[in-house]
């Protein structure tokens, strides 16, 4: 894996004899929807400092030292903040992506430059799924959360792992496929991706 974090889950991460059938990647809808307040945040920053500039005869600015430094101060907070927040969540659109394989589901989370998360969970220990897709946005631009839950490998703990893949498009294909490939392993026939796929 390279050294960076910013880094596309490849070829090169996969387990002997893996291959990848499925990459499902987040909505754009869903990261227009929570980048947009950081959006707005970006863009009062900009409004903030043409209004200074605008009116800089009444209040100074360019003028006076204290003043400029305040405002100069001000803006690069709120671009900053914004700016960083932004940049977050278009990380996560851009390189954040479910991928399924024929052994297992991979939530691969790019966190930033240099951290990222990476949870799986194996074909033949999922016992059953959970779709979720609440509200009108979700429903009318197909997106959703999907809710995995896999038998506990630890004879002591009661319940299993979950893995919880978050605004994915397409959740019903999804689910169908990871039921379809789950299934093929558990009872050992051939998966063809092709074949998988035109099946889901």
């Amino acid at each position: 894996m390279a050294l960076t974090a910013l880094h596309r889950f490849g070829d090169e991460d996969l387990n002997p004899d893996e291959i990848i059938i499925y990459r499902a990647h987040l909505s754009f809808v869903a990261f227009v929807i929570h980048a947009f307040p950081w959006f707005l945040e970006i863009l009062f920053s900009l409004v903030l400092l043409g209004l200074a500039f605008w009116y800089r005869n009444v209040i100074g600015f360019l003028n006076d030292t204290t003043v400029t430094v305040g405002v100069f101060s001000v803006f690069a907070v709120i671009l900053g903040h914004g700016t960083y927040r932004f940049s977050l969540r278009f990380i996560d659109w851009l390189y954040d992506e479910d991928i399924i394989t024929n052994q297992r589901i991979i939530d691969y989370n790019q966190k930033f430059l240099f951290s990222l998360e990476q949870s799986t969970a194996a074909m033949n220990d999922i016992t059953d799924m959970e779709l979720i897709k609440n509200g009108l946005i979700r429903t009318l631009f197909d997106y959703g959360m999907l809710e995995v839950r896999t038998a506990s490998s630890d004879t002591n703990q009661s319940s299993g792992k979950r893995l919880i893949l978050v605004d994915v498009k397409h959740p019903r294909k999804v689910q169908r496929l990871i039921d379809e490939v789950s299934q093929r392993v558990k009872t050992r026939v051939e998966i063809v991706p092709e074949e998988v796929l035109k099946l889901c």
